[in-house]
């Protein structure tokens, strides 16, 4: 996971997502990934962290999160 600050350019679509844009309080969690409603969040209202995710296929099985 990276944080930018600033952005020049056009995003790109990839095999994992077609960049969209969002307001902080509009972020659609039901169409994420099942572990970024667990620190998305907090890294949007400036906090650093550490986390581990298992997964199978798209099923999480398991975290760990520590904010710092």
């Amino acid at each position: 996971m990276f944080l930018a600050r600033h952005f020049t350019g056009e995003p790109i679509e990839t095999i994992e997502a077609t960049p969209q844009w969002y307001d902080f309080d509009a972020v659609p969690y039901d169409e994420m990934w099942e572990d970024d409603r667990h620190w998305l969040p907090q890294v949007l209202a400036g906090r650093r962290f550490i986390a581990w995710f298992d997964f199978d296929g798209e099923k999480m099985l398991s975290m760990d999160v520590r904010f710092e």
